[in-house]
Order: C-alpha cells, then structure tokens, then sequence
C-alpha cells in the first residue's frame, strides 16, 4: 500500500503506516529489548533508516546523497538538540546507576502500582524540565510552565549537568572497546 500525503510523494505503508514510522518503532522496541546494547542498535537502526531514505523514499529536500546532505542543512540545529539530549540522558542515567538510587527507590515508592505510577510521574516532570532546556526555551518560558520551579533551580540543573559532564569518567561500552 502506499501513501500520497503531499503531491507527487509515495510513501509506502503497511496496513495504512509508513514504514519510516515501523522502521522506528522497531528500533525504540530493540532499544527497550537490548537495553545493554543501546548504542549498538541505535546505530544500525540510524543506519537502516538512511539506507532506506537514501534507496526507497527519498528526503523532503530530495533523493540520494544529495538529499541527505540538503536535509542535514536544513535540520542541523534540531539534530544537534537531539544529540547533545541523548549525550545528556547518557550522563544522568550513568550518575543515577552510581548514585544507588535504584537500590533505595523500592524502599521509598508504595509496592503496589501507585509506586511504579509515582516513579513514571517523576521521569516524565524530569524529563520535560530536560527538554524544555535542551530545546533552547526561554527560562521565563520554562518558569511559566513549572510554577514551583525558582530561577535559582534551572541554574542548579544546569550547573549539576556540567558537574556530570566535567567528572569525565565515562567508562566506553565493551562494543566500542573491542
């Protein structure tokens, strides 16, 4: 089946979905499957997902080399948001590995289902607070939309990731070592 959204472009589905979106959403699941492999599955599907823009589709800037390059051109500041978040995400999850966090969370969260609710609500303030950041958004922008949030507490955010960032002891996966 394929699909006809902007004039003259075919994107090819299955069942009504663009394969772009299959083809992510297979990476997403052998990320979550293969989560000691990350790096690993990211990069093959990165590169799956090029070879099939590069041989199949084509890019919104046109095919081939040429429309890969024309599409880093014209997406180059969201990719460099995008990188330096999973940059930050890798930090903040290696501190909260080292921290003995999850050894106390059990301890701290309800053991029924409102701990794994809790925890989930957690992730996802954080995680906002983060993207708000790494997206450039202005800090009275971010103040507005957390009203509990003090100017002084973006400022600790970002000094604490520096910290992160400047510890350097970043220990490369085993795949990239051997």
């Amino acid at each position: 089946m394929i699909l006809a959204l902007i004039p003259g472009v075919i994107i090819p589905t299955i069942l009504g979905v663009p394969i772009d979106f299959i083809l992510f959403a297979a990476i997403l699941l052998g990320v979550a499957i293969f989560h000691h492999h990350t790096l690993r599955v990211a990069l093959i599907g990165l590169a799956t997902i090029i070879a099939y823009k590069l041989l199949i589709t084509g890019f919104k800037t046109g095919p081939g080399i040429g429309g890969l390059v024309g599409h880093f051109r014209q997406e180059w500041v969201m990719l460099t948001n995008l990188f330096l978040l999973l940059i930050g995400f890798g930090l903040l999850s290696r501190h909260f590995e080292k921290s003995r966090i999850p050894a106390v969370l059990p301890r701290i969260l309800p053991h029924d289902w409102k701990g794994a609710l809790w925890l989930l609500v957690m992730v996802f303030i954080l995680s906002s607070f983060l993207d708000n950041i790494a997206a450039g958004i202005a800090r009275p922008e971010i103040l507005a939309s957390y009203p509990s949030l003090r100017p002084e507490d973006i400022d600790a955010a970002l000094a604490y990731a520096a910290e992160l960032a400047r510890e350097g002891a970043m220990d490369l996966p085993a795949e990239l070592t051997a």
